[in-house]
């Protein structure tokens, strides 16, 4: 029976896939979506996750007693929530005919673009490095940096799409990203930052170029640039130490040099196994009420809490991840360790009788608008680079915990959004760009100058 279970979960899998390759490729929903992130993600951390598990018995250190039982829960409660996800997405409503609002665009040169994505970086170091010091409000600012650097490294993708053999766009571009990894690396340990960046960098690559290619040859650019990508993020992976939690460049850099074959391989799975997020679901499903009362919309309490610090509500509500570690006994861990409980998980906890359908539905409708934003305004170098700022957090949303992660896209969006306002006033006032009418520039056979024969 678990290998049945298996089975569907992997056809599963091939749906979403198969879904998200065809709509690509007629139009109807554009390959580099928060939709499709999102589903990706889904698929890793659930899915493939809980198949994992289920196959194999790895349940890192939680115990299922009833797999056959439970796994059959989860199938269910995951089809229900694609199910409304997909439906509510698709028809869209409200926030189908906010997302068609049209904003003012910009009219501005590569070597500008450049310019300005170094402002970004100027200001996302002014969050970071100066507010960041400040306590409390320093934990917000940082996260608000993380939008503005990856925006910045959205900026590079658009100028440097449309002409790749343009050397001076590429080489000062090329050192713009290179100096926002490096920040990001300052005493840091996790790898969501840099994800962040990197996957800023191919959506507006995709939204400035590589979407007028043809689907063929946009696979072609988008294997070009995420194997490199895939690689770096392994390598980071397998050099991180299990006990450390910050350190510097130099001794990340040194880190990542003595990696060897068999270290990369070893990250490149533990970025593509879903860090045993579905095992975790399981847990929560059998756990709950059996054992554990439900916290009805908890991932809703938890997202509007977020900004709240802890110091000033001592009983603020802890994430699913920390309760199960408490509720699991886990012995000789940090005060900060958590697991990745899932989308489906959260579910389980959160009441499933509300929260399947409330969360299906209400995430399409997210996705719906910012995937529609981004299509209406898909000449406008903002705002597209304003919606990627915070795609990691998007890819991680189905690991859990999923109103944290969302809560972080939001703010990343934030910092991006404050940033573009400042310096693009800034620039129009000194004449470096200029602001036009929505549709002035978005004719339906607009190309950019870099694609036209």
């Amino acid at each position: 029976m678990v290998g049945l279970l298996s089975i569907y979960l992997i056809l599963c899998s091939i749906v979403i896939l198969w879904i998200i390759i065809v709509q690509a490729a007629r139009g109807t929903v554009e390959l580099a979506s928060l939709r499709n992130l999102f589903l990706v993600g889904y698929i890793i951390f659930q899915l493939s996750s809980a198949t994992t598990s289920l196959l194999f018995e790895e349940y890192d250190q939680l115990y299922i007693q009833y797999p056959v039982y439970t796994g059959l829960i989860f199938a269910f409660l995951s089809t229900v929530f694609l199910i409304f996800f997909f439906f509510s997405y698709h028809k869209g409503w409200l926030a189908k005919r906010l997302g068609q609002k049209e904003v003012r665009n910009v009219d501005i040169s590569p070597i500008v673009l450049i310019l300005l994505a170094l402002a970004f970086c100027i200001f996302g170091l002014f969050l970071r490095l100066v507010l960041g010091q400040v306590p409390i409000l320093g934990v917000l600012t940082a996260q608000l940096a993380v939008g503005v650097f990856a925006a910045a490294c959205g900026l590079v993708g658009w100028a440097w799409a449309p002409r790749p053999l343009n050397v001076p766009i590429a080489i000062s571009g090329f050192l713009v990203v290179c100096f926002t990894l490096g920040v990001l690396l300052m005493q840091s340990f996790g790898r969501r930052e840099l994800l962040t960046c990197l996957l800023a960098f191919g959506f507006a690559s995709y939204w400035s170029a590589w979407r007028y290619l043809g689907f063929q040859r946009l696979l072609t650019r988008l294997a070009v640039i995420g194997i490199p990508a895939l690689i770096f993020m392994a390598v980071f992976t397998a050099a991180r130490a299990g006990g450390e939690r910050e350190r510097s460049i130099g001794e990340t850099i040194r880190a990542m040099s003595s990696v060897g074959v068999y270290d990369l391989k070893v990250g490149i799975i533990d970025l593509l196994s879903g860090q045993l997020a579905g095992g975790n679901s399981l847990w929560l499903i059998e756990n709950y009420p059996e054992n554990y009362d439900y916290i009805p919309l908890h991932a809703v309490t938890y997202y509007v809490t977020q900004p709240i610090p802890r110091v000033y509500w001592e009983n603020k509500p802890n994430s699913v991840g920390r309760i199960m570690v408490e509720q699991g006994e886990f012995r000789k861990v940090g005060a900060n360790y958590s697991l990745g409980p899932g989308m489906i998980g959260h579910v389980a906890h959160d009441n499933p009788w509300i929260a399947v359908w409330l969360y299906g539905i209400v995430l399409g409708l997210i996705f719906r608008w910012c995937d529609q934003f981004t299509k209406t305004n898909a000449l406008n170098p903002i705002v597209v680079v304003i919606i990627g700022s915070g795609l990691s957090q998007i890819l991680g949303l189905a690991r859990g915990e999923s109103a944290l992660f969302l809560f972080n896209a939001t703010t990343s969006m934030v910092g991006a959004w404050i940033a573009g306002w400042l310096t693009v006033t800034f620039f129009a006032s000194i004449g470096w760009m200029n602001r036009t009418p929505p549709r002035q520039l978005q004719t339906p056979n607009s190309i950019p100058d870099g694609l036209k024969a």
